[in-house]
């Protein structure tokens, strides 16, 4: 959208209205122009003056059907992101180190590509991290765990889940890691956390419970290092990066058996701010569970190479 729009009383409501527009799809009918015209605070003649700027666009076609009142006939989701003067889609993710995350962000980026959204990932560490950004308007979405997902929204309510994918898509499970198996015997456990990933601060206070343990606050990237100094004794790790092969060999590891409802630090969630200006809709109509899901296993299985 030209800067020029932004500076004049029908530039900012074009940007409101095609906010608002992006919460439809083709076939929804539309509010009336004295709707908008009273929710907006402006004249009737405004909101016709920012329908044309958006029809001139392209951004929508719609259909006038008499009494029954006006229908979107096409929506070109692309544009209209434009005039809502949303810039480049950024969503949060976490750190591609596995193939599991690189196979969802490939899939993302696919999904968004073969609609002609302009996107980009950001890549950090815990999912705190990445919902703070989602909660700061900094970022549409972020991608975490089930398990994380809900603590964070207990704690802030103005974020929710906008979808919710398979068990397993998250990680492909935890394990304990440690160094020396006399660890269990000890009178006091030293045990690795990380309070910046809901998952793994849930998993630990359940494994741990009932036992005298130390927590020692520790970033998870920073783990392995810790177990070999003798920092900590144990943590609880994503079993994905131990099927790199990259841990060191004085490094053991032993599975964890998963509860039913632990299966949700295993499962990918979508974390949206709940006033996202139709954000919701967008990703509704671009990102469909089964096509990432599909993608994200053939990166997995090596069937594809990541790209992202």
């Amino acid at each position: 959208m030209e800067n020029r729009l932004l500076f004049n009383k029908k530039g900012l409501i074009t940007i409101k209205l095609a906010k608002e527009l992006l919460q439809y799809s083709p076939g929804d009918r539309i509010d009336t122009v004295d709707s908008y015209s009273k929710r907006f605070h402006c004249s009737r003649g405004i909101i016709q003056e920012a329908l044309a700027v958006i029809e001139a666009d392209r951004a929508i076609q719609t259909e006038k059907r008499g009494s029954l009142g006006t229908f979107l006939q096409e929506i070109d989701y692309k544009k209209l992101i434009k005039l809502a003067n949303w810039g480049i889609f950024t969503g949060a993710s976490p750190l591609p180190y596995t193939r599991r995350v690189e196979g969802f962000a490939t899939a993302i980026y696919h999904e968004m590509e073969s609609k002609g959204i302009p996107f980009h990932f950001a890549y950090m560490q815990g999912a705190r991290n990445r919902a703070a950004g989602v909660l700061n308007n900094k970022y549409v979405f972020a991608l975490m765990s089930k398990t994380s997902a809900l603590d964070i929204i207990s704690e802030q309510p103005e974020l929710s889940i906008l979808m919710e994918f398979e068990d397993f898509t998250y990680t492909g499970g935890y394990a304990l890691l440690f160094k020396d198996d006399a660890y269990a015997d000890k009178d006091v456990i030293r045990v690795g956390i990380d309070r910046n990933s809901p998952e793994h601060v849930d998993l630990i206070s359940k494994i741990f419970h009932g036992r005298k343990a130390e927590y020692v606050e520790v970033q998870y990237t920073r783990m392995i290092p810790e177990i070999l100094s003798g920092g900590i004794d144990v943590t609880v790790y994503n079993k994905d990066v131990l099927a790199l092969q990259i841990v060191y060999e004085n490094i053991k590891f032993k599975d964890i058996e998963l509860s039913a409802k632990d299966l949700d630090a295993t499962r990918t969630v979508l974390l949206i701010h709940k006033e996202d200006y139709g954000i919701a809709n967008v990703l509704n109509e671009i990102i469909k569970i089964d096509s990432v899901t599909k993608i994200m296993n053939e990166v997995v299985t090596g069937k594809s190479m990541p790209v992202y």
